[in-house]
């Protein structure tokens, strides 16, 4: 049952929230609008660093645009898998019971070795996950899903990583799935705020 609780924060408010398992956190920044709302996307983000903070601080003014929760973890890493795939299930579990979320309107995004987390999530649970937004790296774990849309993007100076997006890509339009991929002005690091604004719009109607 989802905890309905009274929020009153100002927008780009970030919180770090320990998991109901005692162990793993995540930073969380809810909508604006939250207390109105019956139930909100939510975006699972992805930093190499576990700088889940960071990560939700870069999607905060344009996901306030379709009322999105968004989620940092602080657990999974640039490292061993298990690490992460236990990360990404404990969020999983408690992020229903804790908010008014839509688990028919999950998305993923990551940068560099958060790319392939977020790939890893939104792949290994296809009936939950609509898109992914995938920064400067391509596939993890899991298998393709024709239902999970990707916006990629890279920086023009980012050479390994935009090789790597563009060989994903392709692959993603051979196999049939909605793609799309961005080229912004940079090198290997999270895209500018107006690259975020544009993959979730292109998100909002793939």
């Amino acid at each position: 049952m989802t905890t309905n609780v009274s929020v009153k924060r100002k927008l780009g408010t970030v919180s770090v929230v320990k998991c109901v398992d005692g162990v793993h956190s995540y930073a969380v920044c809810l909508p604006s609008d939250y207390e109105k709302r019956e139930k909100c996307p939510v975006i699972f983000c992805f930093d190499p660093s576990g700088n889940g903070k960071l990560a939700v601080r870069k999607f905060v003014f344009s996901a306030e645009k379709y009322g999105f929760i968004i989620i940092g973890s602080l657990d999974a890493k640039n490292g061993p898998w298990e690490t992460i795939l236990k990360a990404q299930s404990a969020m999983l579990k408690d992020i229903p019971k804790r908010y008014k979320a839509d688990e028919k309107k999950y998305y993923a995004t990551g940068f560099s070795g958060g790319a392939c987390m977020a790939y890893t999530i939104a792949y290994n649970n296809p009936l939950k996950f609509k898109g992914v937004i995938a920064c400067g790296a391509g596939f993890g774990k899991g298998e393709i899903s024709k239902d999970v849309a990707v916006y990629h993007c890279a920086g023009d100076a980012d050479s390994a990583g935009m090789s790597v997006v563009k060989r994903t890509h392709s692959e993603l339009q051979k196999k049939g799935v909605k793609s799309e991929i961005h080229v912004f002005s940079g090198g290997h690091n999270w895209p500018p705020d107006i690259v975020v604004e544009q993959a979730l719009d292109w998100l909002m109607v793939n």
